[in-house]
């Protein structure tokens, strides 16, 4: 799939108008996860979730900006505030941390690859806690990709090495 039809998709997921191409292809995991999540959630707004879990570090984000130039000193935003993350085997630390996700209450979340777990953070880089471990079992990751957060903050969780997608209550 080329970036000007990635653009596109993009485009149509976030506006209320719904153009012919747009429409997301049917596929029985796809299905299957929209079913599981209920009536009120679409096909799209599934395949956005995923999409924004897995494209949004690489896209240019003018709210965070935005936000930056607000709350920051410096005078050309976006400025840095702080990093997190040294030792790779420790609770807060990483082993290529691929996916991030802001929850609504400010919860960070990281997807840390090859230690096969989800950790979460405050708004401030405190580390609040982590779960999973290697393994294909609920609740295990072989090679965690990504990570979103919906509105009523369910975590969902691209479990690549299993080739699925967990979800996770917010109230771990």
């Amino acid at each position: 799939m080329n970036s000007r039809r990635i653009e596109s998709w993009l485009r149509s997921l976030a506006s209320p108008e719904r153009p012919a191409d747009a429409v997301p292809p049917s596929s029985p995991c796809l299905d299957a996860l929209t079913r599981a999540l209920g009536a009120a959630t679409s096909r799209r707004s599934v395949l956005g979730a995923l999409v924004a879990a897995v494209l949004a570090p690489r896209l240019p984000t003018s709210h965070a900006v935005a936000w930056q130039d607000a709350t920051c000193p410096c005078p050309n935003p976006p400025c840095f505030l702080r990093a997190w993350g040294r030792d790779p085997n420790a609770g807060g630390q990483f082993r290529l941390p691929f996916g991030v996700a802001a929850a609504p209450d400010g919860t960070v979340y990281v997807a840390d690859t090859l230690n096969h777990r989800i950790q979460y953070f405050d708004d401030a880089g405190t580390f609040l806690g982590m779960w999973g471990s290697e393994g294909s079992g609920t609740g295990q990751f072989r090679t965690p990709f990504g990570v979103a957060v919906a509105p009523d903050g369910t975590v969902y969780v691209v479990d690549q090495g299993n080739d699925r997608i967990q979800a996770f209550c917010a109230a771990l």
